[in-house]
């Protein structure tokens, strides 16, 4: 018997096993894509594959049979399958995104194609165009809480050759009664929904074999297969605990089927595992005649030895470093007492890769968030920029019908939403809830009913529903022994609980029909809950890997960027581990190793900043005759500048320092030979610096300054001296300049 719930990914698996040849796995896309016209059966991730890369080179896969798209949040255009002519069978599983008309027409070329998964789309409906698919013999559709599920039958009955559907998990509540028109199936699985009978019309689909209707409501098996009594069924999958006397009745019903009963709790876990196992899985699985299987047990590859090699390597220079005192960078070795700066990359490092607030991923678990009332539901409340009260999801509505008891129900502006947000509730289907307290109508309705307005925030126009208490969440126990259910109720003020017992919304059926049925709607409930428990929290995890994983492509391209833009050629032969520890080794003695970089203005700057000069001219001074120069002694003048041969140069900065006051002034030059206006005070204690084009640097010593007279027409050629910044260094200049 074929599975119940299959998923393609099992499927392709066992085939390639079974034939007698031999398969590699690939954990690594980009491997797979080496061997591209041998692959058979592709599995994409694309929270770690790079899925539009592999659709926009698809036609290299020409032998491809089985493709299993994950996770993939954008829409594939409509030629992308067009290539796979070889394509047998399909899986979109979590990518709601993905345009499903255009890539149906895609399909409706290829002859072979056969199999169809549609899983945890946030599918209502399918395409109209599903019906170009004429040689499609399988759908899989699970997991999509609001599929319109008459609408969907109304279209794959223009799928001549469709032989199986299987629908688990979509939250059914009723099948419809045009199951009918699908009068060629041989197989429907409607498992692990909230069915409480099957439809008249099933008992015309003469061709069924299979029946899947485990994990439902369904109160009376035997009762609700007397409708496919005059149907061959081969194979009928209930729910356990069935009593010798329906045993027989359905032996009588069914001679030829094999009854098999299933534990709802082994059934709903086989199918959360089904549901989540995809966002772990990795593995391409290529099938390649000449290669043997190898399972990775005792896996060790050239790469592995090489990392092995490489951490050896690590730590035995470790440890040489240690005996000779001195640091290995990569290729800068530094012995301690020189250590270097060899670019400004250290300065612009933190604010590059500052830490950022919005980095913060809310990994807050299931449960915390119904405790926590500033989540509605699972969603965190932004009280700052939206109204708190348009987070609410449900109201309680009462039966005005009833006089003797207080009955009411869940309600919301669209039961579509609540199915979204709360499709546990499903497992109460078809009922109303009879409260059981204390409290008189009138108080019913105050505390649970209606709502008060916020002091803050008083609605006026919002109609009908502005009136009604909401709610954002809500947890269901059962009390066996009182056969009564506590009923939890949360808002974005609090928590509030109501003590009841769900009846039939038919007055014909009595409350002890209701309550043979607690158990086991208590027990979907819960499982129901469980499920979207686990659903949630894998979602949470897959998107914590999702957000960690482009953040390290994000951290990986600023990288790049800060190499290029920042680093010298020296720092860029270094691995960033062992740049960082060049970084540390630099902040932790910043003076010492600045003192030691190359004689650049840039170097300088960060020099005397260390030393407390400040940036800007104090115009009021003391000149070498102890006298006061105020604002009235600064010079504007035109600057020029030359070589100790009267040679020009070009000159892209300078830097004037007055070494008495702690200041300092830079003014940005040109690559030509252009005038510099500077604003300078004659006779005070200052040098000059310079940056010439060639990066070469020029200076005018203090001495030699206080000596300059200024020309009247306050246009003036400086006379540089000139040092080889690739030889000279920080300190060494410092030194010479005396400050």
């Amino acid at each position: 018997m074929k599975n119940i719930l299959l998923t393609i990914y099992c499927l392709y698996t066992l085939t390639v096993f079974s034939q007698n040849k031999s398969v590699t796995k690939y954990l690594d896309i980009n491997n797979a894509t080496e061997n591209s016209s041998t692959v058979k059966y592709l599995y994409l991730d694309c929270n770690t594959d790079n899925c539009p890369k592999v659709f926009d080179e698809l036609n290299k896969y020409s032998n491809l049979k089985g493709l299993y798209i994950s996770n993939y949040d954008d829409k594939i255009t409509g030629n992308k399958l067009e290539a796979l002519t070889n394509l047998t069978s399909l899986t979109i599983d979590k990518s709601p995104e993905i345009n499903l008309s255009k890539l149906f027409n895609s399909l409706s070329k290829n002859n072979n194609f056969t199999y169809l998964s549609l899983k945890d789309n946030d599918l209502k409906k399918l395409p109209n165009n599903i019906k170009l698919l004429g040689n499609l013999t399988s759908i899989n559709i699970s997991n999509n809480n609001n599929l319109n599920l008459e609408k969907t039958i109304e279209q794959l009955t223009y799928l001549p050759n469709l032989n199986e559907v299987y629908l688990p998990v979509n939250s059914i509540t009723d099948l419809p009664n045009n199951i009918k028109t699908l009068s060629n199936l041989k197989t429907l699985d409607i498992s692990n929904n909230y069915l409480e009978d099957l439809p008249e019309g099933i008992s015309e689909m003469r061709s069924l074999e299979e029946l899947s209707i485990e994990g439902n409501l369904i109160g009376d098996a035997a009762s609700s297969l007397e409708k496919v009594q005059n149907i061959n069924l081969k194979y009928i999958a209930l729910d356990e605990g069935l009593t010798d006397k329906e045993k027989a009745r359905l032996k009588e019903l069914f001679p030829n089927a094999e009854v098999k009963e299933i534990d709802i709790d082994d059934s709903i876990d086989k199918q959360i595992e089904a549901d989540n196992n995809t966002l772990d899985k990795e593995e391409i699985v290529n099938e390649v005649p000449s290669k043997p299987i190898n399972t990775g047990d005792n896996l060790e590859d050239e790469s592995d030895k090489g990392s092995t090699s490489i951490e050896q390597e690590k730590q035995t220079n470790k440890q040489t470093n240690k005996q000779t005192n001195n640091i290995t960078f990569g290729e800068l070795k530094v012995e301690k007492n020189k250590l270097k700066i060899y670019s400004q990359a250290y300065v612009h490092y933190p604010e590059v890769f500052r830490i950022r607030r919005f980095s913060t991923f809310d990994s807050t678990m299931f449960e915390e968030r119904f405790i926590d009332t500033t989540y509605a539901n699972t969603t965190k409340i932004q009280y700052i920029n939206t109204n708190p009260s348009s987070y609410e999801k449900f109201r309680l509505a009462a039966n005005s019908k009833v006089k003797d008891d207080l009955w009411f129900k869940f309600s919301s502006y669209s039961m579509t939403t609540l199915n979204r947000s709360n499709p546990e509730l499903n497992a109460f289907i078809g009922m109303s809830w009879v409260y059981v307290g204390n409290l008189t109508p009138k108080e019913f309705k105050t505390k649970f009913l209606v709502k008060k307005d916020y002091k803050w925030f008083k609605p006026k126009y919002w109609g009908y529903w502005n009136k009604w208490k909401m709610w954002t969440d809500v947890r269901i126990t059962y009390n066996n022994e009182e056969q009564n259910f506590a009923i939890k109720l949360k808002d974005i003020d609090g928590f509030s609980e109501i003590l009841a017992f769900p009846r039939y919304n038919s007055y014909n059926r009595s409350l002890d029909d209701a309550q043979k049925t607690y158990v086991k709607r208590y027990a979907r409930y819960s499982k129901s809950l469980d499920r979207r428990k686990k659903r949630f929290e894998k979602h949470n995890l897959r998107d914590k890997r999702k957000l960690a994983s482009s953040r390290k492509l994000a951290d990986k391209k600023r990288w790049l960027s800060f190499q290029k833009n920042y680093m010298s050629e020296e720092e860029r032969e270094l691995s960033r581990e062992d740049w960082l520890i060049y970084y540390d080794k630099v902040i932790a003695n910043e003076r010492k190793a600045m003192g030691n970089a190359a004689a650049s203005i840039n170097n300088i700057e960060r020099s005397i900043d260390l030393d407390g000069f400040s940036r800007g001219y104090l115009w009021k001074t003391t000149n070498t005759n102890n006298q006061n120069t105020d604002t009235s002694s600064v010079l504007s003048i035109k600057s020029l500048y030359q070589d100790v041969d009267s040679n020009m140069l070009a000159v892209k900065k300078v830097l004037i320092i007055n070494t008495e006051n702690n200041t300092y002034q830079s003014y940005e030059g040109s690559l030509g030979i252009n005038t510099l206006r500077l604003n300078l005070i004659p006779g005070s204690n200052s040098v000059i610096i310079a940056q010439l084009r060639n990066d070469d640097i020029g200076f005018v010593k203090s001495s030699e300054y206080q000596n300059i007279q200024f020309p009247k027409n306050k246009r003036f050629k400086f006379t540089l001296k000139t040092v080889n910044s690739k030889f000279g260094s920080v300190q060494m200049l410092r030194d010479e300049l005396n400050f």
